[in-house]
């Protein structure tokens, strides 16, 4: 896949994942991802798309922290490694009814994991945390993306869309302004609508009235 650079991978990647929501609320009856489904999806697809993903997560020693952790998910091309995505997101250490630190940790990696990989690739759940775990993210809540823009970022989403016939002024005037200037939010929702477009579930006249 080295003809694709990174941006067009994980759009690729975004469009064909396609995971069930297993796991269940002790109550109501919403449904969430779990994270050992997404990645059983994931890996292939990865492997696929030469990404290699990596995570990791961090106490944060700053005033006026205590007890919360950084999570940092990365997408490499594993084909030109100098060429990542990563996110970042601060959260909250999780409550754990009598957990040792272990358990604590194990659980702050799970969630920070599942927040960053959702994030990443457009999944969304039917409730806000599962219970096994329910640390509350800081304000902003949204990841920090860096390299998730510029002119590399903006050709690759123009040649994912180009079979749909969707070109540069199409966002321009959706978005009203430079596609240069589009933010990491504006990016995610045009993976979704690409996801859309490959599912046959809005067409392009609908996506950029």
């Amino acid at each position: 896949m080295s003809e694709l650079n990174l941006m067009q991978r994980i759009l690729k990647i975004t469009g064909e994942l396609s995971v069930e929501k297993n796991g269940k609320q002790a109550i109501g009856s919403g449904g969430y991802f779990k994270l050992e489904d997404v990645l059983a999806s994931l890996k292939p697809l990865l492997i696929k798309y030469d990404v290699f993903m990596h995570y990791d997560n961090v106490k944060i020693e700053a005033e006026n922290t205590k007890g919360m952790f950084r999570g940092t998910l990365t997408l490499i091309d594993a084909t030109n490694p100098e060429s990542k995505v990563t996110y970042v997101a601060d959260m909250n250490d999780a409550e754990l009814m009598k957990a040792t630190e272990i358990q604590k940790s194990g659980a702050n990696i799970t969630y920070g994991k599942r927040y960053l990989v959702m994030n990443a690739f457009n999944l969304s759940d039917d409730v806000d945390e599962p219970d096994a775990y329910k640390p509350v993210p800081t304000t902003p809540k949204k990841p920090v993306v860096e390299k998730a823009t510029g002119a590399e970022a903006v050709q690759s989403i123009l040649d994912i869309f180009k079979p749909f016939k969707v070109v540069r002024e199409d966002f321009e005037r959706k978005y009203a302004k430079p596609m240069e200037e589009l933010t990491e939010k504006e990016f995610s929702e045009i993976r979704k609508m690409v996801s859309q477009l490959k599912k046959q579930e809005k067409t392009k006249e609908e996506l950029f009235a």
